[in-house]
């Protein structure tokens, strides 16, 4: 992958911590399919600089990596289980990282279904199959170990800011606590020194645990709106505090309205829901 292309998606998703940048992709493409660019895309700026031995299934066979590998279709897709739709983004994250020119041609027909998927699948089912995942030691874990602890950090990134808020859910708390307890490893572990070559799996997690405790990228583009179109401007602590309203009226408030209009700034579709809940949030404080 050209190095402009890595320096992107390293800015978006690493440096700034989706910035007004990140919002617009997330807009455009679905949180789902942002999020799998990344993946394939930091993947392979990142990888090629590893051993050749832990590089994927390109250079030596992995246990979990399928040869050759096949993208299924969305009707392959929708009919497996949480597992099995978990070990086969696993799959194909590895043949992505083997060949950066797999990723150039990549049609994106997975990532457009895997999106779908998170829409229909029942999301606590997912979510006890993605804690497993959470559970991570940089020290002891296989490549396939890791490559699973990276597409569950993302994913349940995609359903936190696009299905459910995770905290407002037992199995979402579950992931949240795996995941913070995993940060904390690959922490001790070294993985937040900017110079770790693996910096970017610290990056990612840790951000994705930050958005599932506070707020999310859907939440930015929900008080873009608000400040648009209604003239309402948020504190930094007003925002949060705004967001676990959101979160206890109703956990599935980023389905309220899809994207309408790409900016900068982005803004939902349809605002209505969202304004009259913060007039019951200001109410319900008194103001």
């Amino acid at each position: 992958m050209g190095l402009g292309i890595c320096n992107r998606l390293i800015e978006c998703f690493v440096i700034y911590q989706f910035p007004r940048f990140c919002v617009e992709l997330e807009s455009m493409l679905g949180i789902g399919l942002m999020l799998t660019l990344f993946l394939h895309g930091l993947s392979s700026c990142t990888f090629e600089s590893r051993n050749g031995s832990e590089t994927s299934s390109a250079t030596g066979k992995q246990e979990c990596a399928e040869n050759p590998y096949r993208h299924k279709s969305i009707e392959e897709l929708s009919a497996m289980s949480p597992s099995q739709l978990i070990d086969e983004s696993i799959k194909e994250q590895l043949y992505h990282q083997g060949d950066s020119s797999n990723v150039e041609n990549h049609d994106n027909a997975y990532a457009f279904s895997f999106d779908q998927y998170l829409k229909k699948v029942e999301v606590q089912k997912l979510l006890t199959v993605l804690t497993q995942y959470l559970v991570y030691d940089p020290g002891t874990e296989s490549k396939c170990k890791e490559t699973g602890f990276f597409v569950a950090s993302a994913t349940v990134g995609s359903i936190d800011n696009g299905v459910v808020r995770l905290r407002a859910l037992p199995e979402g708390r579950l992931a949240i606590a795996a995941l913070e307890k995993s940060v904390q490893r690959l922490k001790d572990a070294g993985l937040a020194d900017t110079d770790h070559d693996r910096n970017y799996l610290f990056n990612l997690s840790a951000h994705q645990l930050e958005m599932a405790k506070g707020t999310s990228i859907r939440d930015e583009i929900i008080r873009a709106t608000l400040e648009v179109r209604h003239k309402i401007q948020m504190s930094e602590s007003e925002y949060l505090e705004f967001s676990n309203y959101l979160t206890s009226v109703d956990p599935k408030y980023p389905t309220w309205s899809e994207v309408g209009e790409y900016g900068p700034p982005t803004l939902v579709k349809d605002s209505q829901k969202y304004f009259d809940a913060y007039a019951k949030f200001k109410s319900s404080k008194g103001k």
